[in-house]
């Protein structure tokens, strides 16, 4: 399950999918949340999403659910990845190199 690094609205989904989130933050930063490598060729299979377009989340709303299993045995990493698609002029610090659990772990700050 791939849950909310921080609070804000859905911006953004893939539909066919379904192996990414777009979210924009109060301050205007957007982030993109990526499931998997080349995962959009699984077309869906093994991803579901716990949300909409429009919703207003908080920090740690699960947001995706996907079978690893599945992704591994199409052949694909299941590495999740998060991207500042626009930072808004908002400087972000990144903690990395670790296993990050949902409410625990601080991966960024700002």
């Amino acid at each position: 399950m791939v849950c909310a690094p921080v609070s804000g609205k859905i911006t953004m989904l893939i539909e066919d999918s379904k192996h990414a989130v777009g979210m924009t933050l109060s301050n205007g930063a957007e982030l993109l949340i990526h499931v998997g490598i080349d995962t959009v060729s699984m077309k869906g299979d093994g991803f579901e999403y716990l949300v909409k377009i429009g919703d207003i989340v908080k920090a740690g709303t699960p947001l995706i659910t996907f079978n690893r299993d599945k992704i591994k045995a199409a052949g694909y990493p299941d590495t999740a990845i998060m991207l500042i698609t626009n930072p808004n002029g908002v400087n972000f610090k990144f903690n990395s190199g670790m296993q990050a659990k949902s409410g625990e772990t601080i991966i960024a700050t700002y």
